[in-house]
């Protein structure tokens, strides 16, 4: 079987953090390929602020674009409205019959994991990486749910970047310069398109 990851997420806009995500998760877990997949709609956030599916798709391109390893996944954005892990799953399964999916999430996931929409199909469809901080233990709260989840989730620790796409869109608000947060090239295309400014 092969090993496909999935890190989904608003990339708005993409930034380091992501993309350092992603890649520590394809050299720890040997990832065949990971894909980027931005949501079309977050059923937890609000929309109101968000920029359109279709330029935060083309960031995720242009981010991808010369990765071996990374594919920019436009199906959320496809599909349209709230976008549900399970539903994104269950479509992959369909395209993606010979391999085994390990979805990338944060910490702080772990702790509303029993909220999710049908996350007992999640977990069976998908291992469950959770992406943790140098010396942050989620052993306890990993203890607190079902011993059969638990087999079904796997600790990433990555380095620890805290860059936020909301501090990005700030200083680019605020004309201040985000070189070094992201590349250069998603960059150049907020610049041509004037996106975040007030």
């Amino acid at each position: 079987m092969k090993r496909l990851g999935i890190l989904g997420g608003t990339f708005d806009p993409i930034h380091y953090g992501h993309l350092r995500l992603a890649e520590e998760a394809i050299e720890t877990l040997s990832l065949d390929e990971m894909l980027l997949i931005p949501s079309a709609k977050n059923p937890l956030k609000s929309a109101s602020n968000m920029s359109s599916a279709q330029h935060r798709l083309q960031m995720v391109e242009l981010a991808a674009h010369n990765h071996p390893k990374l594919t920019a996944c436009r199906l959320e954005i496809e599909r349209g409205g709230a976008s549900y892990t399970v539903e994104t799953l269950q479509t992959l399964r369909d395209l993606y019959p010979s391999h085994d999916f390990y979805f990338v999430a944060g910490a702080d996931s772990l702790h509303s994991l029993p909220q999710w929409y049908q996350v007992e199909t999640i977990l069976e469809l998908c291992y469950f990486v959770v992406a943790t901080r140098p010396g942050y233990d989620i052993t306890t709260t990993l203890q607190e749910l079902p011993f059969d989840w638990q087999a079904r989730i796997i600790p990433l620790e990555m380095t620890l970047m805290p860059i936020s796409a909301t501090d990005l869109r700030a200083r680019i608000a605020s004309n201040r310069s985000i070189r070094y947060f992201t590349l250069d090239c998603v960059i150049e295309y907020i610049r041509q398109n004037r996106l975040y400014s007030i």
